[in-house]
Protein backbone atom coordinates (compact mmCIF):
# COMPACT_ATOMS: atom_id res chain seq x y z
CA UNK A 1 0.00 0.00 0.00
CA UNK A 2 1.53 3.36 -0.98
CA UNK A 3 1.44 6.59 1.03
CA UNK A 4 -1.36 8.25 -0.95
CA UNK A 5 -3.70 5.27 -0.43
CA UNK A 6 -2.82 5.26 3.31
CA UNK A 7 -3.61 8.97 3.48
CA UNK A 8 -6.83 8.42 1.51
CA UNK A 9 -7.88 5.82 4.10
CA UNK A 10 -7.38 8.31 6.98
CA UNK A 11 -9.18 11.31 5.45
CA UNK A 12 -12.98 10.88 5.59
CA UNK A 13 -13.88 12.90 2.48
CA UNK A 14 -11.81 12.71 -0.66
CA UNK A 15 -13.02 14.72 -3.66
CA UNK A 16 -10.85 13.07 -6.34
CA UNK A 17 -8.57 10.08 -6.40
CA UNK A 18 -5.48 11.84 -7.79
CA UNK A 19 -2.52 12.71 -5.57
CA UNK A 20 -2.91 16.56 -5.46
CA UNK A 21 -6.62 16.28 -4.55
CA UNK A 22 -5.86 13.77 -1.78
CA UNK A 23 -3.20 16.12 -0.33
CA UNK A 24 -5.53 19.13 -0.56
CA UNK A 25 -8.35 17.21 1.13
CA UNK A 26 -5.95 15.98 3.85
CA UNK A 27 -4.76 19.55 4.53
CA UNK A 28 -8.36 20.78 4.79
CA UNK A 29 -9.20 17.89 7.13
CA UNK A 30 -6.21 18.71 9.36
CA UNK A 31 -7.33 22.36 9.43
CA UNK A 32 -10.84 21.28 10.47
CA UNK A 33 -9.38 19.10 13.22
CA UNK A 34 -7.24 21.99 14.49
CA UNK A 35 -10.30 24.28 14.59
CA UNK A 36 -12.27 21.65 16.50
CA UNK A 37 -9.35 21.20 18.92
CA UNK A 38 -9.21 24.97 19.53
CA UNK A 39 -12.98 25.11 20.19
CA UNK A 40 -12.74 22.23 22.67
CA UNK A 41 -9.76 23.82 24.45
CA UNK A 42 -11.65 27.13 24.74
CA UNK A 43 -14.68 25.29 26.10
CA UNK A 44 -12.46 23.47 28.63
CA UNK A 45 -10.91 26.77 29.78
CA UNK A 46 -14.40 28.27 30.24
CA UNK A 47 -15.48 25.25 32.30
CA UNK A 48 -12.31 25.43 34.43
CA UNK A 49 -12.80 29.18 35.03
CA UNK A 50 -16.42 28.57 35.98
CA UNK A 51 -15.35 25.82 38.40
CA UNK A 52 -12.66 28.09 39.88
CA UNK A 53 -15.18 30.90 40.38
CA UNK A 54 -17.68 28.52 41.95
CA UNK A 55 -15.05 26.94 44.23
CA UNK A 56 -13.63 30.33 45.17
CA UNK A 57 -17.05 31.72 46.09
CA UNK A 58 -17.87 28.56 48.07
CA UNK A 59 -14.56 28.83 49.97
CA UNK A 60 -15.12 32.52 50.68
CA UNK A 61 -18.67 31.86 51.83
CA UNK A 62 -17.60 29.03 54.13
CA UNK A 63 -14.72 31.08 55.56
CA UNK A 64 -17.00 34.10 56.01
CA UNK A 65 -19.62 31.99 57.79
CA UNK A 66 -16.96 30.53 60.09
CA UNK A 67 -15.52 33.95 60.94
CA UNK A 68 -19.00 35.36 61.52
CA UNK A 69 -19.90 32.51 63.88
CA UNK A 70 -16.60 32.92 65.77
CA UNK A 71 -17.04 36.67 66.08
CA UNK A 72 -20.69 36.45 67.11
CA UNK A 73 -19.99 33.78 69.73
CA UNK A 74 -17.41 36.07 71.36
CA UNK A 75 -19.86 38.99 71.59
CA UNK A 76 -22.89 39.12 73.85
CA UNK A 77 -26.16 40.04 72.08
CA UNK A 78 -26.55 43.40 73.86
CA UNK A 79 -22.99 44.36 72.86
CA UNK A 80 -23.58 43.90 69.13
CA UNK A 81 -25.18 47.27 68.45
CA UNK A 82 -22.59 49.22 70.47
CA UNK A 83 -19.64 47.42 68.88
CA UNK A 84 -21.11 47.93 65.39
CA UNK A 85 -21.48 51.63 66.15
CA UNK A 86 -17.85 51.77 67.26
CA UNK A 87 -16.71 49.92 64.13
CA UNK A 88 -18.51 52.37 61.88
CA UNK A 89 -16.83 55.32 63.62
CA UNK A 90 -13.33 53.79 63.37
CA UNK A 91 -11.39 54.92 60.33
CA UNK A 92 -8.44 52.86 59.15
CA UNK A 93 -5.84 53.90 56.61
CA UNK A 94 -4.18 50.98 54.84
CA UNK A 95 -1.16 50.94 52.53
CA UNK A 96 0.16 47.75 50.93
CA UNK A 97 3.44 47.52 49.01
CA UNK A 98 4.71 44.39 47.30
CA UNK A 99 8.33 43.51 48.11
CA UNK A 100 8.61 40.17 46.29
CA UNK A 101 6.04 37.84 44.78
CA UNK A 102 5.22 36.46 48.24
CA UNK A 103 6.27 39.29 50.59
CA UNK A 104 4.38 42.49 51.30
CA UNK A 105 4.76 45.55 53.52
CA UNK A 106 1.46 46.53 55.15
CA UNK A 107 1.01 49.85 56.97
CA UNK A 108 -2.12 50.43 59.04
CA UNK A 109 -3.03 53.66 60.82
CA UNK A 110 -6.03 53.35 63.13
CA UNK A 111 -7.59 54.33 66.44
CA UNK A 112 -5.92 52.32 69.20
CA UNK A 113 -8.38 50.41 71.38
CA UNK A 114 -8.04 47.53 73.79
CA UNK A 115 -7.74 44.25 71.88
CA UNK A 116 -7.42 45.90 68.46
CA UNK A 117 -3.91 44.55 67.86
CA UNK A 118 -4.98 40.98 68.69
CA UNK A 119 -7.92 41.27 66.27
CA UNK A 120 -5.58 42.68 63.66
CA UNK A 121 -3.21 39.72 64.05
CA UNK A 122 -6.13 37.27 63.80
CA UNK A 123 -7.28 38.99 60.62
CA UNK A 124 -3.81 38.82 59.08
CA UNK A 125 -3.59 35.13 59.99
CA UNK A 126 -7.03 34.40 58.53
CA UNK A 127 -5.88 35.89 55.22
CA UNK A 128 -3.12 33.27 55.03
CA UNK A 129 -0.33 35.72 55.81
CA UNK A 130 2.64 35.03 58.10
CA UNK A 131 4.03 38.07 59.94
CA UNK A 132 7.81 38.22 59.44
CA UNK A 133 8.41 41.56 61.16
CA UNK A 134 6.14 43.96 63.06
CA UNK A 135 6.54 47.51 64.30
CA UNK A 136 3.77 49.16 66.32
CA UNK A 137 3.81 52.79 67.44
CA UNK A 138 1.05 54.42 69.51
CA UNK A 139 0.44 58.09 70.24
CA UNK A 140 -2.68 59.96 71.42
CA UNK A 141 -4.94 56.91 71.08
CA UNK A 142 -3.79 56.31 67.50
CA UNK A 143 -1.66 53.40 66.33
CA UNK A 144 0.61 52.85 63.37
CA UNK A 145 1.32 49.19 62.67
CA UNK A 146 3.83 48.22 60.02
CA UNK A 147 4.07 44.56 59.07
CA UNK A 148 6.32 42.67 56.74
CA UNK A 149 4.27 39.60 55.80
CA UNK A 150 4.75 36.54 53.66
CA UNK A 151 1.99 34.62 51.94
CA UNK A 152 1.73 31.11 53.36
CA UNK A 153 1.33 28.53 50.66
CA UNK A 154 -1.74 26.54 51.63
CA UNK A 155 -3.90 24.28 49.54
CA UNK A 156 -6.61 26.94 49.32
CA UNK A 157 -4.10 29.61 48.31
CA UNK A 158 -2.42 27.44 45.67
CA UNK A 159 -5.80 26.52 44.18
CA UNK A 160 -6.86 30.19 44.08
CA UNK A 161 -3.60 31.31 42.45
CA UNK A 162 -3.75 28.50 39.91
CA UNK A 163 -7.28 29.55 39.01
CA UNK A 164 -6.22 33.18 38.65
CA UNK A 165 -2.95 32.50 36.83
CA UNK A 166 -4.46 29.84 34.57
CA UNK A 167 -6.54 32.57 32.96
CA UNK A 168 -3.35 34.52 32.23
CA UNK A 169 -0.64 31.96 31.45
CA UNK A 170 -1.74 28.50 32.47
CA UNK A 171 1.50 28.09 34.46
CA UNK A 172 2.09 28.47 38.22
CA UNK A 173 5.40 28.11 40.02
CA UNK A 174 5.10 28.68 43.80
CA UNK A 175 8.89 28.94 44.09
CA UNK A 176 8.99 32.30 42.30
Amino acid sequence: MNSSSSLRALVPKISKMDRPAILTDAIEYIGDLLEEKKKLEDELVEIEEENCKRSDSELRSAKSDKLHKENMSAVKPNQVSSSLTNMVKMEVHVEVNQITKREFLIKLYYEHKRGSFAKLMEGIDSLGLQVIDANVTTFNEKALSIFKVEVRITGWFIYSVICIRHRKTGIFDPGN
